[in-house]
């Protein structure tokens, strides 16, 4: 028997506890929404700084999937921000509304410009799960609702005089 998520984030382990305390849920989106993910990056006790690392960002359905739904760069949906190392991921409304509903990994990766550095090893930086949730007042599902076929959701009516 397992027992119940932290709810009060505590730093102190409990037996039995499957993950971490203090995990924060997913962050909730949803369809035809821009997202903005602000993040700090660091690498060992220094900040990312665009002008070192090529920064990338890609979103999968899972940490493993090979598909990537969405990929982004520094200037094309990843922005240096102030302070230095902070960072703004923005996924456009118009992709978030082909996402169907669900849990989605957002990972940033990143890669050393410098010559003398690690120029061939790609790190990564920061996994993040986010869920997407259906919306019916979002301008897009609103055309994807209005729908002029029907999908049969019961078995046909039955009359028994036409047998």
């Amino acid at each position: 028997m397992a027992r119940l998520k932290d709810i009060y984030y505590t730093t102190q382990p409990l037996d039995g506890t499957p993950e971490v305390p203090g995990n924060a849920v997913p962050i909730d989106f949803y369809q035809g929404e821009d997202i903005n993910l602000d993040i700090y990056l660091s690498f060992g006790d220094q900040v990312v700084k665009p002008d070192e690392w090529d920064i990338k960002g890609v979103v999968k359905k899972n940490q493993y999937a090979k598909l990537a739904l969405w990929t982004a760069e520094i200037d094309n949906g990843v922005y240096a921000r102030k302070p230095e190392g902070m960072y703004r991921f923005l996924i456009p409304s118009d992709i978030t509304a082909r996402f169907v509903p669900g849990t989605y990994w957002l990972t940033a990766t990143m890669k050393s410009i410098k010559e003398h550095e690690l120029k061939d090893v790609t790190l990564v930086v920061f996994n993040q799960p986010f869920s997407i949730n259906a919306s019916a007042a979002s301008p897009f599902s609103r055309t994807q609702l209005d729908s002029t076929h029907t999908e049969r959701t019961m078995p046909p009516p039955f009359d028994g005089k036409t047998l």
